[in-house]
């Protein structure tokens, strides 16, 4: 049965000693998630006419709806979930879920969708694609082992698992990709305005941090 973060009160710190003081612990968690996700863009790397948000530079409808976003639905919360395996103190064994404002998901549905339509993806990607499963993926590596076992010939394959690669991403590496996949600069702009001022808060059994 799968366990969250109000199962398991104390933590364990970076030198794997227990943590029993309520502040000590939202501290911990605060860190934590602190070092895990992407931190705060600086001046030098803001984008391009991020102060010009509403002009026409930017996709019709779309920035001159997001600067009436208020500081609280711009502001989140990660829960921490236990993974069910490893220790339950160990913050490494936790999966952060964010939650944002009902405001936040609607505009990022909208960017999403848009950028469904203007970006360009491979064939052979089989996760977070509509009508695709990682399923899918699996029944062709079978029937690609079958064929091979069939002529007696060998199949090398490699897989890769990247630790906690959602979380960090670097934020650069994300605008130069949507770039390469030919996705216009102007939904860039868009969704590095997204991360200006957003704060993160974490929920934990001792309050938020």
């Amino acid at each position: 049965r799968r366990r969250d973060i109000g199962n398991v009160k104390y933590i364990k710190d970076e030198g794997c000693r227990t943590i029993v003081r309520e502040e000590d612990i939202r501290t911990r968690w605060g860190k934590y998630f602190s070092s895990l996700f992407n931190v705060t863009p600086s001046e030098e790397s803001r984008p391009e006419g991020s102060g010009e948000v509403g002009r026409s530079s930017s996709p019709a409808h779309l920035d001159c709806y997001y600067p009436r976003i208020n500081h609280e639905e711009r502001l989140s919360e990660v829960i921490p979930v236990y993974k069910n395996k490893g220790d339950a103190q160990s913050c490494s064994n936790y999966r952060g879920i964010k939650l944002l404002s009902h405001t936040m998901k609607l505009w990022e549905r909208v960017i999403e969708r848009r950028l469904r339509r203007e970006s360009r993806v491979s064939e052979n990607q089989f996760g977070f694609m509509p009508g695709r499963s990682a399923t899918e993926a699996i029944h062709l590596l079978r029937s690609l082992m079958e064929k091979y076992r069939e002529r007696q010939r060998d199949l090398h394959m490699a897989f890769q698992d990247l630790e906690k690669a959602y979380d960090n991403v670097p934020r650069e590496l994300v605008w130069k990709t949507l770039l390469n996949k030919g996705t216009p600069k102007r939904y860039s702009r868009v969704i590095k305005d997204m991360y200006e001022g957003a704060k993160t808060r974490v929920r934990t059994t001792a309050g938020n941090t």
